[in-house]
């Protein structure tokens, strides 16, 4: 069972420490088993950092402090946040990664992209589940602490902490946008009737595609980049896609577009030729055992019989594109399979004791070639590529591979 982690941020003398310590009284109080943390004192490493600053003559840069910082974190993150969370516990931290992005972001100046960049780096994608935000003015909060040994940051200019304090309301807002409703910079396109009818076919017509093209040129209102997903796109109507290839021939900077199909093929090829194609199609047991075996069957009558049989049985794909794509998939699921009994591991399709023997056949660097040269028999089938040839040329390497 994955555990918890709250973060603890705020300005300085904010109270942090404090209700740290309450909070950890009161869960183990209720049976929790609770590890409290700080950044970037939470490892030795993270302490020689923390020393780093102190030294008189140190005067590190605004990036210096980022990367110093981000080292700190990421040695936590893996000696002590990870492994406590993997072991179900709940982890109290005094400062994360909304810190660097308030300190050195706003406080320093240093480019919040980069800063949010180098945090999902340092932190492998270990999020807080909580973060809780103390606030209260600067002044208040540096009077609370003028009575002991203040370090570094905490002696910094009252205008230094104001823009740390705005940073971190500045995070909040963001926060509350995304809790509030979609993002501002992610747009959903979907068809829709026309206006003038009501009741009319749902398409994606031309002026759907024009205000994509308005709201793609415009700047992210909080992101690094602007996400257009298009659902249903197969159901562009009229000079739609002729319209959306343009846009796709000159993305403008910063955004990404996102295709959501029923099939590939059911947008004109000179619109999927840029695209790159990600499949998620559901498997169902039967078909997926189906579809295997006569792959299967396939490839042992061409390795038996060669050169003849390779062409006659590519040959019966010669109009089927889509049962070409299906034997295609088949092979991927079968290399996928032989990968998963090699490492004795359980699999989805196909019997365990076959593939466990069929996988003693295959060497590491034959299993990773297959699975490349599946993926790219589906895309050539993607940009219509006949699937006689494609066939015909993972079929030829596939059988000497398994010979």
């Amino acid at each position: 069972m994955r555990g918890v982690l709250i973060t603890f941020e705020g300005v300085e003398g904010s109270g942090k420490s404090t209700q740290i310590a309450r909070l950890q009284r009161s869960l183990k109080r209720q049976g929790y088993r609770v590890e409290q943390t700080a950044e970037p004192d939470g490892t030795e490493l993270g302490q020689a950092v923390r020393q780093l600053f102190e030294l008189p003559r140190a005067c590190p840069t605004p990036l210096a402090e980022v990367f110093l910082f981000m080292a700190a974190r990421q040695q936590h993150v893996n000696e002590k946040v990870r492994p406590w969370l993997q072991r179900g516990r709940v982890v109290l931290c005094d400062r994360y990664a909304d810190a660097t992005l308030a300190y050195q972001g706003y406080g320093r100046g240093v480019d919040h992209d980069l800063v949010r960049e180098l945090n999902l780096r340092a932190t492998g994608g270990v999020l807080p589940d909580l973060t809780l935000l103390f606030d209260l003015p600067p002044a208040a909060g540096l009077r609370r602490i003028d009575r002991r040994r203040l370090d570094r940051f905490e002696r910094e200019t009252l205008a230094f902490h104001r823009r740390v304090r705005r940073g971190y309301l500045e995070i909040l807002r963001v926060c509350g946008l995304a809790r509030s409703g979609p993002h501002p910079d992610i747009h959903l396109i979907v068809p829709t009737p026309p206006e003038s009818n009501p009741k009319g076919p749902k398409a994606i017509r031309i002026g759907a595609i024009r205000e994509l093209e308005r709201q793609a040129s415009l700047r992210p209102a909080l992101a690094q980049h602007k996400v257009f997903i298009l659902d249903d796109a197969d159901r562009m109507t009229g000079e739609a896609p002729q319209a959306f290839l343009k846009t796709l021939e000159e993305p403008p900077a910063r955004t990404v577009l996102v295709l959501v199909l029923e099939r590939p093929r059911a947008v004109p090829a000179t619109v999927l030729s840029r695209c790159q194609i990600v499949r998620f199609a559901p498997r169902r047991d039967e078909r997926a055992t189906a579809e295997r075996d006569e792959a299967l069957d396939i490839l042992a009558d061409v390795r038996a019989k060669g050169v003849e049989a390779l062409f006659r049985r590519a040959g019966s794909f010669d109009r089927d594109r889509e049962r070409a794509e299906r034997v295609v998939d088949a092979y991927w699921w079968l290399c996928r399979d032989l990968v998963l009994a090699k490492c004795g591991a359980a699999h989805l399709t196909g019997d365990a004791d076959s593939s466990t023997r069929e996988a003693e056949a295959w060497s590491w660097d034959d299993l990773w070639t297959g699975l490349a040269m599946c993926r790219e028999a589906r895309e050539a089938l993607a940009v219509n590529v006949t699937p006689r040839l494609t066939l015909e040329v993972l079929l030829s390497r596939l059988a000497l591979r398994m010979n």
